[in-house]
């Protein structure tokens, strides 16, 4: 009888993928080990708890003495993401077009970095996104103490203005000349720039 024996220089952090062993003279042989992953898994919703389909997951190292791997997943059709990791210190981050991170969170309270080890489930992560802004600028206005509204709330025209994307309700007042409005569609991370000088009427 033959007896086949591996031994992990890490600790136990790897298992033997087949553990067949059947000898054969004259033939080299070669057998795999397997590194014992923990997992990250958890959801990623928008800011109405809706479900971010297809959402780039990554994890972010802060130590580890394995190979990372890939250490990223896609969101699936429910939002839900899972992701098989080597023991280390970790944070996360998500990525999907015309959203941001807004929050990260794990039995309701912020999660930062935190720890992976063998063979252990680290679950039930909440990755909160929001919609981009986009930015409305403006060249010029006349006169220039005139007092620029948008959707309703007083902006300083002279600073880029964050907006969300969609209708753009502009009212440019000021007491001595007549209100004017102007509306706009803005896309998501749109950079909107009026380059026309918007000039009030007496």
């Amino acid at each position: 009888p033959h007896k086949l024996e591996l031994r992990d220089p890490k600790q136990d952090y790897y298992q033997l993928v087949d553990e067949k062993f059947v000898p054969t003279e004259g033939k080299q042989q070669t057998y795999s080990l397997k590194l014992k992953a923990g997992q990250v898994s958890g959801w990623v919703v928008d800011e109405y708890g809706n479900p971010l389909r297809g959402t780039r997951v990554y994890l972010r190292i802060i130590k580890t003495s394995f190979s990372p791997g890939k250490a990223k997943a896609l969101a699936d059709a429910s939002g839900r993401f899972s992701i098989d990791a080597a023991p280390g210190n970790y944070t996360l981050w998500a990525e999907i077009s015309g959203h941001e991170v807004n929050k990260i969170e794990r039995g309701g309270a912020k999660l930062q970095a935190f720890t992976i080890s063998k063979e252990t489930h680290f679950q039930d992560i909440y990755v909160h996104m929001h919609e981009s802004p986009s930015v409305l600028r403006f060249s010029s206005i006349h006169p220039a103490d005139a007092v620029v509204y948008v959707n309703g709330s007083m902006v300083n025209y002279r600073q880029p203005v964050q907006v969300k994307a969609g209708k753009i309700q502009i009212e440019v007042r000021h007491q001595n000349y007549q209100t004017r409005s102007i509306s706009l569609d803005l896309a998501p991370q749109e950079d909107k720039l009026i380059r026309e000088t918007i000039k009030l009427e007496p």
